[in-house]
Order: C-alpha cells, then sequence, then structure tokens
C-alpha cells in the first residue's frame, strides 16, 4: 500500500476533508489506490501535534501500541489502563486511508490564457490553497522559479476511507 505524507501544515486540512488532492513530482500513485495518509511520516511520532481520535483510531493507535511498539502515553493519557481501551487523543501521525480516484499530469507553463487561469484557481484551492498564489508562493520557495516549467502528478481521492483523527476544532 503506498503512502503519502504531508507537512504538519496540512493537518487540519487533510482531516477536515478540505484537501483532497496534492501535486508531486512523481507519478507513482495510480487510480484505484489505497494509500495510507502520514503527517510527517519520517518525524518522530511524539513531536507531532495532538488531535483527538476517532473511534476507529482509537482502536488502531491501541493495536499499534501493542504489537508495533507506537509510544503509550500523551500528556492527556495518564492513566495507562486506558490504552487498551481507546485513546480519545494522540500524536497525529498515522492518520487514515484514502482511495485515489483520479491522477494527471500536468505543465502549467504549456497553459495558456483562461485555461491556465480556471485550472489554476481550481488547482490551488483543491491542492489546500486560498488562492494560486499561495500555491505560486509555495511551490516557489519548496521548487525554485522555474516550478511551472516542470511536469506536476496530481492526485486526487474523495473522502477518507478510514480517517483515524479529528480536525482541529472539531
Amino acid at each position: 500500500m503506498p503512502a503519502l505524507s504531508f507537512q504538519e501544515m496540512w493537518l487540519d486540512a487533510l482531516l477536515s476533508g478540505r484537501k483532497k488532492q496534492t501535486t508531486r513530482a512523481t507519478d507513482r500513485i495510480k487510480v484505484g489506490d489505497v494509500c495510507s495518509m502520514y503527517n510527517e511520516q519520517r518525524k518522530r511520532i511524539t513531536a507531532k501535534p495532538l488531535r483527538k481520535t476517532t473511534f476507529e483510531g482509537g482502536k488502531i493507535i491501541s493495536e499499534r501500541i501493542n504489537t508495533h511498539g507506537y509510544p503509550n502515553k500523551t500528556s492527556f493519557e495518564i492513566d495507562t489502563y486506558r490504552i487498551s481501551f481507546g485513546l480519545s487523543w494522540y500524536y497525529a501521525h498515522f492518520l487514515g486511508k484514502v482511495e485515489i480516484i483520479e491522477t494527471y499530469s500536468v505543465r502549467p507553463s504549456k497553459m495558456r490564457g483562461v485555461e491556465l487561469e480556471v485550472w489554476a484557481a481550481m488547482w490551488s484551492y483543491a491542492d489546500g490553497f486560498n488562492t494560486f498564489l499561495d500555491a505560486n508562493e509555495w511551490f516557489t520557495m519548496n521548487y525554485g522559479d522555474d516550478w511551472m516549467d516542470r511536469t506536476w502528478h496530481v492526485i486526487r481521492w474523495d473522502g477518507w476511507l478510514e480517517r483515524y483523527f479529528e480536525a482541529n476544532g472539531e
């Protein structure tokens, strides 16, 4: 099962369902893939923000504590006996699973006029940005001034198959 990892800045947009798309340099993810979604996959679990768990989240985290050595305490979970009965708050690491419904490749510099404007507005919002200007700033900062001259692979899903955390404020 392929994995997609996201920076912490996308955590609540992902969990709330506001962000249902990502744009990557690789085309390894295909339509029909079920992807495991992570918040900063390679970062230490206890360095992640705490979020309220869903019922399924409490079960999967308890299983991972017992079988994979996940950290078994948070500042909100004082009573170690609660581990096997479910966790109400935990470090937002393994967020859940989604099924990929669409992928496409795009090279923004090849588009012109209205086509570029419509694509940029729809793409940037679906990718979690408020505007194309925000998306352009982020992609320029992370990939350089020539990011629009590169080919990108857009990966879309339509909600969660399994979601293990609530968005902040839910």
